[in-house]
């Protein structure tokens, strides 16, 4: 069984590679229909707010928030909504190569490059979001503070050019920054800069109001994709679904629309409980510690 869903899953991306991308267009509506619960509200209400500044927001939650999501709300409800938006997961990236990546190799044999080979020369006039701020090496976190404090002015290549419209920053963290300040792996003065506007996005367990907005978003989102008719999970299902703990909060339960879509007839237009996948429900109407819930997510994954 674990094989299978595995394979389900790998099956699936490949034949519909759309699954794995997220909403590009974020609609005024979407954004209120699922972000009704009072959990979430304070954030929404802030980053409201900052539609006419182009200071740096740090967005902190547990994995899975969907920090990447509301970086792109931002993005899309600001003046720089006509400008590129680019993100970068900097756990990904090996620590000798982030700061190339992200502002250009500098000199190469000898000679110096032009910035415009880093993502944040490319995301100029727009967005750009770095995911797993903590992983900036020190090298970067000191040529990411040049250009908050400067611009391109001092970009940290040496490279003067005078250019005016860096991108907005937008950092998100798993991580207690300033427990990371205090042991010295980050710039108390980057993370003074990066933290004006701090945003703390609750997981899943505590937006159990927005769960059916949440699962409709989703489902009108990817049917189409998947080319099934189903746009709505019946009572059953969502109470089984708000008795779920939901360790990898957002995007586990993308995941689980998704599958769930999969396995649903081509004709069916609600997904009843007796259509949920056997190996999702082993998983499930959970209200045990986090640790079990995640143990258990893990063991069906392998």
């Amino acid at each position: 069984m674990k094989a299978t869903y595995r394979k389900i899953w790998q099956d699936l991306l490949r034949r519909f590679p759309g699954v794995a991308e997220e909403p590009e267009n974020i609609l005024e509506g979407d954004l209120a229909r699922t972000a009704q619960s009072a959990a979430i509200q304070p954030a929404v209400r802030t980053i409201l707010r900052l539609q006419g500044y182009d200071s740096p927001v740090c967005l902190v939650g547990e994995k899975g928030t969907g920090k990447e999501f509301w970086a792109r709300v931002i993005h899309t409800h600001s003046r720089r909504a006509k400008g590129p938006f680019l993100t970068v997961d900097l756990e990904t990236i090996p620590p000798r190569h982030i700061s190339a990546f992200l502002f250009g190799p500098g000199r190469r044999n000898g000679v110096m490059m032009q910035p415009q080979e880093g993502k944040i020369w490319q995301a100029q006039g727009g967005t750009i979001y770095l995911h797993g701020i903590e992983h900036l090496t020190e090298e970067a976190q000191g040529k990411l503070l040049l250009l908050l404090q400067h611009g391109y002015g001092r970009n940290g290549n040496g490279n003067g050019n005078g250019q005016s419209s860096p991108p907005r920053i937008v950092v998100g963290t798993e991580a207690d920054l300033e427990q990371q300040v205090a042991s010295g792996k980050f710039r108390k003065d980057l993370f003074f800069r990066l933290t004006v506007f701090p945003i703390a996005l609750p997981p899943l367990r505590e937006r159990k109001e927005d769960l059916p907005h949440l699962t409709l978003f989703f489902l009108r989102r990817y049917a189409p994709i998947l080319e099934k008719r189903a746009r709505l999970f019946d009572a059953s299902a969502l109470d089984w679904m708000t008795r779920y703990f939901w360790p990898g909060n957002l995007d586990e339960l993308r995941e689980f629309v998704i599958l769930n879509l999969h396995f649903a007839p081509e004709n069916a237009e609600r997904i009843s409980f007796r259509l949920l996948p056997e190996i999702l429900m082993r998983s499930g109407a959970s209200v045990v510690k986090p640790e079990t819930a995640r143990k258990r997510r893990i063991e069906m994954l392998k």
